[in-house]
């Protein structure tokens, strides 16, 4: 009870952080003018919590000075300890013992593939290289979850069809999000008045900040969360139609917003 009490506080507290970050964020936006750089600022807002908000403050305060001092951690480097990392927290949270390891190992893989998008913000080889590590963590850790409960014979039809969703809305939401976000980006990346007005409009900045609830990185998250708690088959059910519902309809608000902005501006 003494530790779902923590865990209450915790998340309570993240919570707060991200709203008044959030907060911050829309303000900075209001602040901007036509002759600042804005080329990260649309996917910043695009960008889930974990990773503009944690992974980017532990990046900046422990990874950036070793970046500038030692020139072997390369971005080839720092994927494939992504990768080794996503493989061996897999393998773990297969285990019944060490899940919870697993997962804080498997959290680490995640921060190594935002550090990676934070040192190559605009390679297109960056860009492949991120889509692989992370369809890559997504298979190890399905596969982890799917022989962790096929060996222990609870794997029951139904929880074989939820995670075959899942583990497709995870692959679509992140093509999806790279797609509107480098599209928007790219209309963005420029700006006139008219342009500045549009991007600094709450509207706009709602519909890109309600992908930070619809890409496949956010998912990884919570999927990290709930198996630490052991929740995850409580997730996966409760949040499959209605991810679904949001992904589709996030997708067609964001396509009728391309639309409207290649055509009016």
């Amino acid at each position: 009870m003494q530790n779902l009490n923590y865990s209450f506080i915790f998340c309570t507290f993240l919570i707060v952080y991200f709203i008044l970050m959030d907060i911050k964020l829309y303000i900075n936006v209001q602040k901007l003018n036509t002759t600042q750089e804005n080329s990260f600022l649309v996917k910043e807002i695009m960008s889930n919590h974990f990773n503009q908000y944690i992974h980017t403050f532990i990046y900046k305060l422990l990874f950036y000075p070793l970046v500038l001092n030692f020139s072997w951690m390369t971005s080839n480097f720092i994927s494939f300890m992504a990768i080794l990392s996503a493989l061996i927290g897999s393998i773990l949270i297969a285990s019944d013992n060490l899940t919870k390891y697993g997962v804080l190992l498997f959290e680490f893989s995640n921060f190594l593939n935002s550090f990676i998008q934070k040192r190559l913000p605009n390679q297109i080889d960056q860009l492949n290289l991120v889509n692989f590590i992370i369809i890559s963590s997504s298979l190890f850790i399905i596969i982890s979850i799917y022989i962790k409960y096929r060996l222990s014979s609870k794997l029951t039809r139904s929880m074989k069809i939820k995670l075959f969703s899942f583990t497709l809305r995870l692959v679509i939401s992140k093509y999806l999000w790279q797609y509107y976000s480098q599209n928007l980006s790219n209309f963005f990346q420029v700006l006139d008045l008219k342009k500045l007005n549009e991007l600094k409009s709450m509207k706009s900045f709602f519909i890109l900040w309600l992908w930070r609830f619809g890409n496949a990185s956010t998912l990884l998250e919570h999927i990290s969360i709930v198996l630490y708690f052991n929740l995850l088959w409580k997730y996966i059910f409760r949040t499959d139609l209605i991810g679904w519902i949001y992904l589709f309809n996030l997708t067609m608000l964001s396509q009728l917003y391309l639309f409207y902005l290649i055509n009016y501006f």
